[in-house]
């Protein structure tokens, strides 16, 4: 178990650095608050939905295709189970920041970087049913959460935005085993390689904003980061192994559930009238205590899978 969580803890690591680099961007003033929203639309809108699509450019295989259906099925599942437990949890002030907060995982950026780093584009291919999965529960679930006035929610975002666009157009190339030409595949490599470093100097940015004495001091911040970070992972590592979930899937799907509190938490915390210092110090706290909590959840996903 020691070698695995070293060796996960290496890849966090360098991930970590990216985030330092952010760090300096923001302190330096190299990077400001709109032209980090730009760069996150590049990395929603361009790199994580590259890097999707190139996850599927992969020789058909009938296997393989079961693991995509059983990966989303899986996803689907987990998420479920942690609504319905954020829900039993949480029922006084701020519920609805901590169960958002508690739900939904870094998955996108956090994930998919390090599914990639341990796995290889399997880990990508597998993650790639979580992204989907979560986008869809986001703009449904995470809606209804959030809002303050039960207004209907709109159907269209559930299911034209990046994450679930690339899947389907990934899925379909997979299929019907669609030849792409070389200098797309090309391009469309380049433009995914931009998804694990834009991510995490794009969190930097962020975390160079925050006051760490206040995030440090501030009780029900460990209370989130312990439910996101070890209790939710750790269930969903149990419930899958007692269902003979094993391997790759295994470990991809750890590796989703154990990612730190995702960043939509405090874009969705502003559009709807909430306390936005509630969601960053969620984001920030968990995406650093990650640096530990997420290489254990994976080691031991690769002990007992």
């Amino acid at each position: 178990m020691l070698d695995n969580f070293f060796s996960v803890f290496s890849q966090v690591v360098v991930l970590f650095f990216l985030i330092f680099v952010g760090f300096l961007c923001g302190k330096l003033k190299f990077l400001s608050e709109s032209s980090t929203k730009a760069l996150t639309d590049l990395v929603l809108y361009f790199a994580t939905p590259c890097m999707i699509v190139k996850s599927y450019l992969i020789e058909y295989d009938t296997q393989l295709l079961k693991s995509m259906v059983v990966s989303i099925v899986i996803s689907l599942l987990i998420h479920i189970g942690f609504i319905a437990l954020a829900t039993v949890m949480f029922k006084k002030e701020h519920k609805q920041i901590y169960r958002f907060s508690t739900v939904f995982s870094n998955a996108g950026y956090m994930a998919l970087p390090l599914q990639y780093a341990v796995l290889g584009d399997i880990g990508v291919f597998l993650g790639a049913g979580y992204v989907a999965v979560f986008n869809l529960v986001l703009w449904t679930y995470g809606v209804m959460c959030m809002q303050k006035n039960k207004e209907n929610f709109n159907l269209k975002k559930v299911i034209i935005n990046p994450g679930v666009l690339s899947v389907i157009i990934g899925i379909i190339i997979f299929i019907f085993r669609l030849p792409l030409p070389e200098i797309l595949t090309s391009a469309i490599g380049h433009m995914a390689n931009l998804n694990t470093p834009l991510p995490m100097i794009i969190i930097g940015f962020y975390l160079s904003n925050i006051k760490f004495k206040e995030l440090l001091c501030d009780y029900k911040n460990y209370i989130i980061c312990g439910v996101r970070l070890l209790l939710f992972p750790a269930i969903a590592l149990v419930v899958m192994y007692l269902a003979g979930v094993r391997s790759d899937m295994l470990y991809s799907m750890t590796i989703a559930a154990s990612a730190p509190t995702a960043a939509a938490t405090t874009m969705f915390s502003v559009k709807y009238g909430h306390n936005p210092k509630i969601s960053v110090s969620a984001v920030s706290l968990s995406t650093i205590l990650s640096l530990i909590t997420m290489p254990l959840m994976v080691a031991l996903a690769m002990l007992i899978g």
